[in-house]
């Protein structure tokens, strides 16, 4: 299980998601250090850590901010061992191709230079609610088939993860269970001697049913796929 982490609270982080996080993974006895771009044009910063969690919000910020340098940096860091954790926008984040919202008002589409997926993060996976940033006003209860269990995620704008089953290095954790052909939602990706959890909702937040199963499940992700 990662001790260390770096956890992004800067330009394109929801402060609720960050917020989250920052409780579920303390009382967990992982530390975290909140951080900001700044941080990752440090010396040695990927010397003491073996976790960093990008967290839901914007993907476009990340992106914008952490081109060139920054994303070598961080590749570098999981290819040599670490640990990425990218959830919702963190997910799309670490994908090499994001479409969302594509030919809708919101739409972004294009490469991503992490790549840790191979494929495309498309989103958002469900389209009954029209997504609306900095809001939960799209927001739902996404089931997800685990295996051989059921477990209900908070999900607000998140994506699949096109093709996932198809890729060399790519484990799929979890599925949307309610969408056609159970696409996948959360995704682990060999990254040299490193690994990148990627989740399309988010296993931080709370949900009003079947919680205790949720947080389970977290444990599950932390204990045993971001190893």
């Amino acid at each position: 299980m990662a001790s260390e982490g770096l956890l992004y609270k800067g330009e394109g982080a929801s402060p609720i998601c960050v917020a989250y996080l920052q409780s579920a993974l303390i009382k967990r006895g992982i530390g975290l250090e909140l951080i900001d771009d700044r941080h990752f044009l440090q010396e040695g910063w990927d010397k003491y850590i073996d976790l960093l969690i990008m967290p839901g919000g914007r993907d476009l910020p990340y992106h914008k901010k952490f081109a060139g340098k920054i994303n070598r940096k961080i590749k570098q860091f999981v290819e040599g061992g670490g640990a990425y954790w990218g959830i919702c926008a963190g997910a799309y984040f670490g994908a090499s191709f994001v479409e969302f919202d594509k030919d809708g008002p919101l739409e972004v589409v294009g490469e991503r230079e992490l790549g840790f997926f191979p494929g495309k993060a498309v989103g958002p996976a469900y389209t009954d609610k029209r997504f609306v940033y900095s809001s939960n006003a799209g927001a739902r209860v996404a089931k997800l088939a685990y295996g051989d269990r059921v477990v209900y995620n908070h999900f607000n704008g998140g994506c699949i993860f096109q093709d996932a089953d198809k890729f060399s290095g790519v484990d799929v954790i979890a599925r949307y269970a309610e969408l056609p052909s159970s696409p996948a939602a959360i995704i682990r990706c060999k990254c040299g001697k490193g690994r990148a959890l990627l989740c399309g909702t988010h296993p931080e937040y709370p949900v009003d049913d079947n919680d205790e199963e949720r947080i389970h499940f977290f444990d599950d992700l932390i204990n045993n796929h971001l190893n």
